[in-house]
């Protein structure tokens, strides 16, 4: 396996969670393809428009990809509970 991804849909929004990319295959854009399917799959279920998750701020590696992705960082909105040491990034589609 290369990688890994799941997606929660919510209320005006969808969820990307558990992403992860195998060590031996980092590097190499398979982090864009992953992101970029889960976003296909929750647009074609329902409309669509903030894409959430959350990374750990000493993920470097993860943060680099996901602000090259064009997430970035935002406030936790009041219905989602705050994770120690996460931050909460999220896109506009």
């Amino acid at each position: 396996m290369l990688g890994f991804g799941q997606v929660q849909l919510c209320p005006l929004r969808a969820h990307l969670g558990r992403l992860v990319i195998s060590p031996d295959y980092r590097g190499l854009g398979l982090s864009y393809e992953v992101v970029n399917r889960l976003i296909e799959v929750a647009v074609r279920q329902q409309d669509i428009h903030i894409i959430s998750l959350f990374v750990y701020e000493s993920n470097k590696a993860a943060l680099t990809s996901y602000n090259n992705l064009g997430f970035v960082p935002t406030a936790y909105p009041k219905d989602v509970s705050s994770i120690k040491h996460c931050q909460y990034m999220t896109l506009r589609y």
